[in-house]
């Protein structure tokens, strides 16, 4: 709110600046519709911002999230080859070896459960 008195008073003094014998009434008139101006500009960067916000949808989201945990599984994977190499086992075993009740297991059974409802269609 201060920044908005801020930018009012800014904008008085430009009109005093060029208009020095300015009476009350025309520096009320500026103000008014210098006030109705800042108003319809929030209304329009809130318009804006809410059409931005329709654009999130939980298709999105999914996606994006989706983008996520592949790439945290592309990493664990290259990390954790050759553990799986070493173990003469599966990637996957290995994954779930390691990080079993750790923060990571959710996400590691949410990809295989997409996996797998992948594969089932």
């Amino acid at each position: 709110m201060k920044d908005v008195y801020n930018l009012l008073a800014d904008a008085f003094l430009a009109y005093y600046r060029e208009h020095p014998k300015c009476d009350y009434r025309e520096i009320k008139t500026f103000v008014l519709e210098y006030d109705e101006s800042l108003e319809a500009q929030e209304k329009e960067r809130v318009a804006l911002f809410e059409k931005k916000m329709t654009a999130i949808t939980p298709n999105l989201i999914q996606a994006l999230q989706t983008l996520g945990d592949n790439a945290v599984l592309t990493s664990l994977t290259a990390a954790l080859a050759p553990l799986a190499l070493h173990e003469q086992q599966g990637i996957a075993a290995s994954l779930d070896k390691v990080f079993k009740g750790s923060v990571l297991e959710p996400v590691l059974n949410n990809m295989q459960s997409r996996k797998a409802a992948a594969g089932s269609k």
